[in-house]
């Protein structure tokens, strides 16, 4: 290794522009939930939810200036670039800020009337926003998205779509802007005959508001580029490019499920899910199909300087690299891309940012920075404290960091190999070279040892009291009867130990180890009649999950049509969940709310306001056949519900865990008990509630379990929806 980094050295001083031109990947993990991200002028500004703007220098992501702004009980709903550079962001209060990235300071604000605003898009010269208004329909009101155009040269609205436009959207799920064009895709009220599944594609011209492109399609994917549109269906891969200023057509196929698509420079892209696992990546060039490179996953394409990347979990593809950061833990997937010129800002969830450059150090650095060169192994993730830069040493072992003036400690690490370190002092202009040489580990260094020690543990009942040890992947590896412990696990790692016992407060403890770690971990197991020492202080305090769960179950019966509570089951070893944003939602603890829901649902959309109003932890679930993370971080921010869990139910399995068929589904649980099973919305037709009122009571005495209600209620409602359509 020593000889190979001593080589290394030498062609580093003859080849430095083919080294650096390599892709450059450099992750940042701030502690507060990021909102959102702007990306020019060699900046990236970063606005966190504790009210912070943050500007770091690309590509680095060294801090340069933080600004904090009141944006009282406004909420950030929209942010990007404007016209000469300016970072634009919006607020729900109509206020748009005009930020220079050098300085911080506001160049100019405006404000967009129309109503709160629910999320916006900036870009160039325009302001697209959200808000709602109602409309009066058959079945009643309902609340439909109003679209605002702003123009930032005239600072006023110039277009809206609303009541009196042709098209009436429920729901507005993409709006992107290329140019003075518009693209909307969503679902609209003006289609009589048109499926729930159906979307709305429609190209508007900004410059005279007239519409270019209209077309109902299936559940799809689409992309606007300059003058080319791609649309490609999700479920049998059909699609078509369209040039929008001459209106020719091409059509494709690639015959597999759509995560993505993409249109760049008159060609299009599609992300495919294959059969057999992993994904594939093609370019549409008219009629002509071609696969561009396949890998083990992903779920966005996005472009690095024209060239199409495949951003993963936590990882990206490109040129045949992964990079990704080891300190990352999955399964975090992208929540927002931005892409400029200079490179591409990837947020995992709200906590993680990874960028992705192939600009030079010679164009990125200033004279009042230093150069830091670190040769390491290929892929290892190369970590600057107390800074908290992570940077990914490319396939030749080569990470290149741009660093002010001070001291730091630079460690390398990589799965398989012992991790080294450094320390380092930097003076501006500054250009070091550091050799991290990492050794492979052996056998007996790859492990760590854990002990676990449990007190409190009652003689009687012991049969009842579990432990589990969950790895950072969510795999179980031990389930046992709780007791004294210790075994050897994988190392590096993370662990979480979870203790699930009738009769005893659960405790959890997650743990980091590293190679040859011994970590000695002490259990208390408290018995519920024996509250722990900081509760007896408060001994007067009612027990909150009862009495929540006792009021909470008559409001929900008001909201649903049918009441399908039947028993109050104990449902055994419910698993944690992950949601969307890598929080973990602890089912068999507390009092929770799950509601099962797609985003498309009609009656899921009257249900899912009034939920807003109860003081319960909500866990919002759809399954993975309906919905994607994107379509559900979406609606969680169309919604504006703060606080909720949004989980992704990957194969359904806990959808069919609670026998879920219809949808809406309410389930009000309790320490793992099921208080309350609710099916379908209040306010949907009444000659549904009717007919399934009049068949319910009928079957009355079959109706031992909740599955029963909702497999009746799906039939209901495929019969009432064939009636209609023989009508």
């Amino acid at each position: 290794m020593r000889n190979t980094l001593t080589t290394s050295l030498i062609l580093l001083a003859v080849f430095v522009p083919l080294a650096y031109a390599q892709p450059n990947a450099v992750a940042l993990e701030p502690e507060s939930e990021i909102l959102g991200l702007v990306v020019g002028s060699s900046r990236l500004a970063a606005a966190f939810a504790n009210g912070t703007v943050a500007f770091y220098e690309l590509p680095s992501l060294a801090v340069q200036s933080l600004k904090r702004w009141d944006f009282a009980a406004a909420k950030l709903v929209g942010f990007g670039v404007l016209e000469g550079g300016l970072f634009g962001f919006v607020l729900s209060n109509g206020t748009v800020l005009a930020l220079d990235p050098a300085s911080g300071h506001v160049a100019w604000r405006a404000s967009i009337t129309g109503g709160r605003l629910e999320r916006a898009v900036v870009k160039g010269r325009w302001v697209i926003a959200i808000s709602k208004y109602s409309y009066l329909a058959e079945k009643g009101s309902v609340e439909l998205d109003r679209v605002l155009i702003f123009d930032t040269k005239l600072k006023a609205t110039t277009f809206k779509i609303d009541r009196g436009s042709d098209i009436r959207l429920v729901y507005a799920f993409d709006i992107k802007v290329s140019g003075n064009l518009l693209l909307l895709v969503g679902i609209d009220t003006t289609c009589e005959i048109c499926k729930l599944t159906d979307t709305y594609v429609v190209v508007y011209n900004l410059s005279t508001f007239e519409k270019v492109f209209a077309e109902r399609v299936g559940e799809c994917k689409a992309d606007l580029n300059g003058r080319t549109l791609i649309v490609a269906r999700v479920e049998d891969g059909e699609g078509f490019l369209y040039d929008v200023l001459t209106g020719f057509r091409w059509q494709f196929s690639v015959s597999a499920k759509i995560l993505d698509a993409r249109a760049r420079s008159g060609e299009g892209y599609v992300l495919v899910q294959q059969s057999s696992g992993g994904v594939e990546l093609y370019r549409v060039r008219a009629q002509s199909v071609v696969r561009v490179g396949a890998y083990p996953e992903g779920h966005a394409i996005v472009f690095l300087n024209g060239t199409p990347l495949v951003a993963g979990a936590a990882s990206v593809y490109v040129d045949g690299q992964r990079l990704s950061p080891t300190g990352w833990r999955p399964p975090w997937k992208p929540s927002f891309v931005y892409e400029s010129d200079e490179g591409v800002a990837i947020l995992y969830g709200r906590w993680l940012v990874l960028y992705v450059s192939l600009a030079s150090t010679a164009q990125s650095s200033s004279e009042a920075m230093a150069v830091v060169t670190v040769l390491t192994e290929a892929g290892a993730t190369v970590e600057v404290q107390p800074l908290g830069v992570l940077a990914v040493a490319n396939s030749s072992g080569v990470a290149v960091l741009t660093l002010p003036a001070g001291s730091y400690e630079v460690k390398a690490s990589k799965n398989g190999f012992l991790p080294a370190s450094v320390s380092v002092t930097v003076a501006a202009g500054d250009r070091k070279t550091l050799e991290l040489g990492l050794a492979p580990l052996q056998p007996s260094e790859s492990r760590a040892s854990l002990s676990i020690v449990v007190r409190g543990l009652p003689a009687n009942s012991i049969s009842d009291y579990k432990l589990e040890i969950v790895a950072g992947n969510g795999n179980v590896i031990e389930s046992r009867v709780l007791g004294n412990l210790t075994l050897e696990v994988a190392a590096p790692g993370v662990y979480t130990l979870r203790v699930l016992a009738d009769g005893c407060t659960p405790k959890n403890e997650t743990l980091q180890l590293s190679p040859g770690d011994r970590e000695l971990v002490t259990i208390e197991c408290v018995r519920r009649d024996e509250p722990p020492d900081d509760l007896t202080q408060n001994s007067t305090a009612p027990d909150a999950a009862s009495t929540r769960a006792g009021e909470l179950a008559p409001r929900l019966a008001s909201y649903v049509q049918i009441n399908a509570t039947r028993s109050k089951a104990v449902l055994k070893d419910l698993p944690p969940l992950r949601d969307i944003d890598g929080k973990v939602v602890e089912l068999a603890k507390g009092v929770k709310l799950l509601v099962f829901f797609y985003t498309k649902c009609t009656g899921c959309s009257l249900l899912v306001p009034k939920l807003k109003d109860l003081s319960a932890d909500v866990v919002m679930i759809s399954p993975s056949s309906y919905d994607s993370e994107a379509s559900l971080r979406s609606y969680s921010e169309h919604v504006n519900a703060s606080g909720w869990y949004w989980v992704l139910d990957e194969g359904a399995k806990l959808t069919a865990l609670f026998n879920v068929s219809a949808f809406p589904t309410v389930v009000l649980i309790e320490d793992g008990r099921v208080v309350f099973v609710g099916v379908g919305a209040a306010e949907e037709a009444q000659q549904l509630a009717d007919m399934a009122t009049i068949l319910l009571a009928r079957i009355a005495d079959w109706l031992l379990d909740p599955a029963v209600a909702a497999i009746v209620l799906g039939a209901v409602l495929m019969l009432v929806s064939e009636r209609r359509r023989e009508g």
